[in-house]
């Protein structure tokens, strides 16, 4: 190839590689505000936006159950597309045994499966009309063995039996509870949290009355042991993580499916024109191998890069497809070149 011509192909591939660093780690928030506030007093969070605050600090029940946990929430929207997350408890490992989320106007529950690639659920329940926004509601999570109770404002809202919170706890210990947000900082809520507390016993329905009406005369309610970061810093972030089985079912995916690849294509073709000296020369290694080989470096730059940044995800589906787009684009020209190879020869 004639030395302008490749100068100019250079330039375009170079392009194409900070596009793809651009879009892949935009907007390169490594150090993201933590944007929650402590109410007036001390007395409650408010988390309105992209936010996090934890405990590390545990008792007895997070080895054996059981355990009621107390919140009083007051959202701040609905949520018709995600589940973001309320509450959750870790393990050492900082992978979530349980979390309450919010779908709609209703508290979901969720007891996790132990497992470090996927999101499985095990178990879930919930309760629904009880989330309103700008509508403070008292709750109770009575957890004990093969069995959940809910509680709203002191009323029993939902029962369910095989919910087994004791066992998940005696096989992973809690660690650590998260709020108002998932663990790895990517599921944020929004909202106030102006009580939580968590006691190792099952509060019996008379005991949560009283919990209800003594805070509905007073107003207030303790908060135990949170820190509140200025930073938002995820207190678990995984490495070229599997899709959850949830997420593979979604739209979502296929589409990410197409611009994943799609996105490489041109990247691995532009590769191997410029590493192709003869348009016609038959040469596999820098034809295929290369290219899909900076393809897949490039991807695992950006990949890495994503376990830093708040708003993304290190994806090993990612990965996997930037660096199949890569080959389309590489076997994309070798084709092309066996069909002028044998254009040239029948003449």
């Amino acid at each position: 190839m004639p030395l302008l011509p490749r100068i100019l192909l250079l330039l375009l591939i170079v392009c194409m590689v900070l596009g793809m660093l651009f879009v892949g780690l935009y907007p390169f928030n490594y150090f993201p505000e933590n944007r929650v506030s402590l109410k007036e007093g001390g007395n409650g969070l408010h988390f309105f936006g992209r936010g996090i605050a934890y405990s590390t600090k545990v008792g007895e029940w997070s080895r054996k159950g059981p355990v009621t946990v107390e919140l009083i929430l007051e959202p701040e929207r609905t949520y018709h597309h995600r589940t973001p997350h309320i509450l959750s408890l870790c393990d050492k490992s900082g992978h979530e045994v349980m979390y309450l989320g919010q779908w709609e106007d209703s508290l979901i529950v969720r007891l996790i499966e132990d497992s470090r690639w996927t999101e499985r659920i095990k178990k879930e329940i919930g309760a629904g009309d009880i989330l309103v926004p700008g509508e403070p509601v008292h709750i109770n999570l009575v957890l004990s063995k093969e069995r959940a109770d809910i509680y709203a404002n002191g009323e029993l809202v939902g029962e369910y039996e095989g919910f087994d919170f004791t066992s998940a706890v005696s096989r992973r210990p809690v660690h650590s509870i998260v709020l108002g947000n998932a663990p790895t900082g990517d599921s944020s809520w929004r909202g106030k949290i102006l009580g939580f507390t968590v006691s190792g016993d099952a509060m019996d329905p008379t005991a949560i009355r009283n919990r209800y009406e003594q805070w509905k005369t007073s107003q207030s309610q303790d908060i135990q042991d949170i820190i509140v970061p200025e930073i938002l810093k995820p207190i678990s972030k995984e490495f070229l993580s599997l899709p959850s089985r949830r997420f593979l079912q979604r739209r979502s995916f296929y589409k990410d499916v197409i611009i994943n690849v799609a996105g490489f294509v041109p990247l691995g073709l532009a590769l191997t024109i410029l590493f192709s000296g003869n348009p016609v020369k038959n040469n596999a290694i820098s034809n295929f191998f290369l290219p899909v080989l900076m393809g897949g470096l490039l991807s695992l730059f950006i990949e890495t890069n994503q376990v830093f940044l708040i708003s993304r995800s290190s994806s090993m589906t990612d990965l996997v497809l930037n660096i199949l787009g890569s080959g389309i684009g590489a076997a994309v020209y070798r084709g092309g070149e066996k069909i002028i190879s044998k254009f040239i020869h029948l003449r």
